[in-house]
């Protein structure tokens, strides 16, 4: 009681000589807020855990990331945040909890969207009094590395602080590059029209780099908009992450147009390596300086041109709006209404045999585990002695014809996507819920089966060139160490008054973002769902997004709403809560609590 008195005493004296503004002061020395993740390395696009204590909690307290070296007594804006309830935009006071900062809801957008650039960052704890921010808990450092990369690698070179001061102007999270990185052309000369062929280097890549061509002379740190460019999956509607390659302007498709249209004019030019981090853009590659001549004249060693100049181009511009385009690129990629139609590997278009495996070849293709979860990411590893940019990995039932596979469940060219064109000699591929599209003859996820990873050239009939061991895919309600999971599901108690708040424990063995509790009448069969009476997300609404592997939903009159086929309270009855998956109705449950009670309130 002593310290309680103290502390309220020493709040009344702070607030009513110094003001609000002194608070944070006051709490540290009165408290033991911390802030902490759960782990000290994640891969990029991970799942980040933000745990805290809060010992004078308000609704205005949020957690918010920043650089590691930024100043945690002058905030700016963070990176991301959330309100300590959970959202940007719940309201209510949280002494301790757990934030999630990830794919999907809730948005963490704060001066960058998910995810997090490669880099080093700490989580702070802090108060919406108006910037300059003051943290009252700092965690420690932690890494974000190349989603290529391992936390158990020695960390790669540190970034290349970038130049650049304005705002960004585009919502991508869009890490500074990290050196080395090149690009360079074939030739330091071309005729006009001539074909000009860039290549790259790339040891730390994103989906929205990409490589434009300058005047010479241009300020490489400060740069516009580009004269022609293509991302560096080569072309300018494509999308992945490449470490290298070769990208070709010129007259033939794909089209480059920027700020002019092909042919580039006689002049001296370079070619840049940038990601698309808004105008000014920083270039984190330059090559050397290249001329491209007049027409007519030719470069010092080349032949005779031929009499037959190129194709004449048409004098119509490509129709372009009296006003300058909303979002000149580099932008971020197009995402199209509908999807790009993208049919499992068609067979080349150069009729023949399938030609047999290269004798002794070291092909080999395997999968990360034996055994998955329905939903689990699938990370299947492969090297490929004869790369082609047409070779492609693809997941089959266990006894397919090796030697005549006809068309996969799912599949990824070996550059990660259905949409790439670089070959690759080894690397490693995700199947899982997010980007890129693995679909084949059928949709993520894999159901429940036995299955093999293949690695094949895309000749039909198909036959594999590497396969990996057989893995397994088991039922959400089994696990993978022979047992079944532990999944719970109970109320508070087993007999409440109409009205009274229904508070519903459960454990999840394997939680994902689309499990929810919902109650219903108790003669219902439990195999055979329909909708139910009311219900929330693991997460703890009917509009959160992570996964709970444990934790507790609260079904009252208050918000949020719970509603489902009835609205709250529930009437007179006998009643189930059950743990479920939303797969569509009928729902299964994986988990029935007891039957309770709700009786009429006495009058």
């Amino acid at each position: 009681f002593q310290t309680v008195l103290v502390r309220t005493l020493l709040v009344l004296l702070f607030v009513g000589s110094v003001g609000a503004a002194n608070e944070s002061g006051l709490r540290r020395r009165l408290s033991g807020d911390s802030v902490y993740t759960d782990e000290t390395c994640y891969l990029r696009g991970d799942t980040i855990s933000v745990s805290f204590t809060n010992s004078y909690p308000y609704e205005d307290d949020w957690v918010g990331i920043y650089d590691e070296y930024a100043d945690p007594h002058n905030l700016g804006d963070p990176i991301m945040w959330l309100w300590t309830c959970g959202t940007q935009y719940c309201s209510g006071s949280r002494s301790s909890g757990t934030l999630y900062f990830g794919e999907g809801d809730p948005d963490e957008t704060g001066t960058k969207s998910w995810a997090l650039p490669i880099g080093r960052y700490i989580a702070v704890l802090a108060r919406n009094t108006g910037k300059p921010y003051e943290a009252y808990a700092v965690s420690s450092a932690f890494e974000v590395k190349s989603s290529r990369g391992s936390c158990d690698s020695p960390a790669p070179p540190p970034p290349t602080p970038s130049p650049i001061s304005s705002p960004k102007a585009t919502p991508n999270p869009t890490p500074e590059p990290v050196q080395p990185a090149d690009v360079y052309t074939n030739r330091d000369c071309y005729a006009y029209d001539a074909d000009i062929q860039v290549s790259f280097t790339n040891p730390y890549p994103y989906e929205d780099d990409w490589v434009g061509i300058y005047y010479a002379g241009e300020d490489t740190d400060s740069l516009d908009h580009p004269l022609l460019w293509f991302w560096t999956c080569g072309n300018q509607h494509c999308k992945g992450e490449v470490m290298g390659g070769t990208l070709t302007f010129g007259a033939d498709p794909p089209d480059e147009s920027q700020e002019i249209e092909w042919p580039l004019p006689a002049g001296t030019y370079i070619a840049v390596l940038a990601r698309n981090d808004g105008t000014p853009y920083a270039a984190y590659a330059v090559s050397d300086e290249f001329v491209v001549k007049p027409p007519g004249e030719s470069c010092p060693g080349d032949p005779t041109p031929a009499p037959t100049p190129y194709p004449t181009q048409m004098a119509t511009p490509n129709p372009t709006p009296a006003t300058p385009m909303p979002s000149p690129a580099p932008t971020p990629n197009p995402t199209p209404a509908t999807p790009m139609p993208t049919p499992s590997p068609t067979p080349n278009p150069t009729s023949g045999s399938t030609p047999a495996p290269t004798p002794g070849a070291p092909d080999a293709i395997y999968t990360d585990e034996s055994c998955y979860i329905v939903g689990d990411d699938i990370e299947v590893t492969f090297t490929n002695n004869d790369p082609l940019y047409d070779d492609w990995v693809g997941i089959y039932d266990s006894d397919a014809d090796l030697h005549d596979l006809g068309h996969p469940l799912l599949w990824l060219w070996t550059c990660g996507t259905q949409s790439c064109t670089e070959s690759r000699s080894m690397g490693t591929l995700i199947f899982g819920a997010g980007p890129p599209v693995e679909k084949g003859d059928i949709q993520w996820p894999l159901p429940p089966g036995d299955y093999i990873a293949v690695l094949v050239p895309d000749y039909d009939p198909y036959s594999a060139t590497a396969v990996s061991d057989v893995f397994t895919v088991k039922p959400y309600d089994e696990s993978c160490d022979g047992g079944g999971g532990t999944d719970i599901v109970y109320p508070d108690k087993y007999s409440y008054v109409s009205g009274e708040d229904i508070t519903v424990y459960f454990e999840n063995s394997h939680p994902e973002d689309d499990d929810w509790v919902g109650i219903y009448y108790s003669d219902v069969d439990p195999h055979n769902l329909g909708e139910p009476l009311i219900w929330f997300w693991t997460c703890g609404t009917q509009s959160c997004s992570y996964s709970v592997s444990m934790g507790n939903v609260v079904f009252s009159l208050d918000p949020p709403n719970e509603k489902g086929q009835i609205e709250f309270p529930l009437p007179q009855g006998h009643y189930i809560a059950v743990l479920a998956r939303n797969s569509g109705s009928p729902y299964s449950a994986y988990a029935v609590s007891d039957v309770f009670d709700v009786t009429q309130p006495p009058y």
